[in-house]
């Protein structure tokens, strides 16, 4: 749902295309005509929005199409962690926690909590399972569901490697977070979020709990069935919090952005601690490198929602994507936008198949795993297509819409396979559809 095992990945790669330099409108335009797109974007440039766009609708009611406008909430996922961090680091520096306080402090009973300390929940080196990734997740996840009952939940977690010895991303650190916060201060987290970040920087759009009403100009979340966008079930709030439940809009992402790494939110010594980052992972943030240039964000989905936030502090420039309907790979969308912002050239996909020779096809030939999934993606080669098999799936064959990207638009899926070099097999595979995952060649 709100996974983002891609994030690591911290090389902005181009995608297969026409490659030229255009404007940002220009890029948008182009996914725009495609009909795969619905979303909204802000660019911040020191401190003063510089352009924003909105594409498609934000809600359809009665066959009614309402369009979305700058003012329109998404689902932001996972960026909802970059929130929750600049909060538990603000109580870090009013004493009222630190980040080697355990988690068996607050939560007695959860496995190997006595040695699992607050920094390891913001930087993923807790080792405990994301509970997202259990198949039952799917069987409640639009149902709330109270504290009491996830803690329990979690107790029966086997802890999947011991604290500090490695990394993995996983939702259940953020939502503990999420818990120790409310402890600590005796306020929900929307409270808080509100308090402490959304009024100060005068983010009127940003916030948890919104009901969905069409007034409130607030996103539903599509996906792409063949070529008719459907309503995509929600996530209640109560599962997510601060790990994927905040709504915003670009421009409040970009004003986030902006406060935090100016030193409007967090001291110098706390923002340094936040970027300190430990195999790619930060405290709550994740670290990019395009051509040269380094920035920081992250990226988030759930459900029909996909959004991506990337701050340049060297350029003082932010670009926010918060997306309701996204068939096509929002980072290959968000690349895109930053090349174009840069004066780069751009690399815009083709949105009608193209047909690649089987020799090139062979390279994707094989099985990849993900420990995060429970199935395996089986690559063949049949009638000169390539066939994609999920373990105890059916057979279906893929269309290429460029050298390395593939889909299959019956249940909006994209995949696309990492760099090949000539002569041997590709490693990696993104598989996104309702989220990002990065499958590895099982030897």
């Amino acid at each position: 749902m709100y996974n983002n095992l891609s994030l690591f990945l911290a090389i902005l790669f181009p995608i297969a295309g026409f490659s030229q330099s255009i404007s940002i409108d220009s890029v948008l335009s182009h996914y725009d005509k495609s009909g795969q797109l619905m979303a909204s974007v802000a660019v911040m440039e020191a401190g003063r929005l510089t352009y924003q766009r909105s594409l498609g609708y934000r809600a359809d009611v009665s066959d009614q199409k309402v369009p979305s406008d700058s003012e329109t909430a998404y689902g932001i996922g996972s960026i909802s962690k970059v929130f929750t961090s600049t909060m538990v680091l603000q109580r870090v520096e009013q004493g009222k926690l630190s980040l080697d306080d355990t988690l068996e402090q607050f939560f007695p009973g959860l496995p190997k909590g006595d040695s699992i300390t607050i920094r390891q929940l913001l930087n993923h080196s807790s080792g405990l399972h994301n509970f997202t990734a259990d198949p039952v997740f799917q069987l409640y996840y639009t149902q709330p569901r109270s504290q009491a009952e996830f803690l329990k939940t979690f107790s029966t977690y086997q802890a999947e490697f011991s604290p500090g010895t490695q990394h993995k991303y996983s939702n259940t650190n953020y939502v503990l977070l999420s818990y120790i916060l409310e402890k600590v201060t005796g306020e929900e987290y929307s409270e808080l979020l509100d308090e402490r970040i959304a009024q100060p920087l005068g983010l009127s759009r940003t916030q948890i709990g919104l009901t969905g009403s069409v007034e409130e100009n607030r996103a539903f979340s599509f996906k792409l069935n063949d070529t008719t966008w459907q309503q995509h079930p929600e996530t209640h709030p109560s599962i997510a919090l601060g790990a994927g439940s905040v709504f915003s809009t670009p421009a409040d992402l970009c004003r986030f952005a902006e406060g935090v790494f100016d030193g409007k939110m967090l001291s110098s010594k706390s923002l340094e601690t936040m970027q300190t980052f430990e195999e790619g992972y930060g405290l709550g943030l994740f670290q990019y490198i395009y051509k040269g240039d380094t920035a920081i964000g992250h990226t988030g989905g759930i459900d029909g929602f996909q959004a991506m936030l990337v701050h340049f502090p060297e350029k003082k420039l932010t670009i926010a994507f918060c997306g309701n309907g996204v068939a096509t790979g929002m980072t290959e969308i968000v690349n895109n936008l930053v090349a174009a912002k840069l004066g780069q050239p751009v690399n815009l996909p083709a949105f009608e198949p193209i047909s690649l020779p089987v020799s090139q096809l062979e390279a994707f030939v094989g099985t990849f795993t993900a420990d995060a999934l429970p199935f395996d993606l089986v690559f063949t080669v049949e009638d000169g297509q390539l066939m994609l098999e999920p373990t105890g799936q059916g057979k279906v064959a893929l269309k290429a819409y460029g050298d390395r990207l593939f889909r299959y638009d019956r249940v909006a899926l994209v995949l696309e396979f990492g760099s090949v070099e000539v002569g041997k097999p590709a490693q990696t595979v993104e598989l996104r559809q309702g989220g990002n995952f990065v499958f590895t060649r099982k030897e």
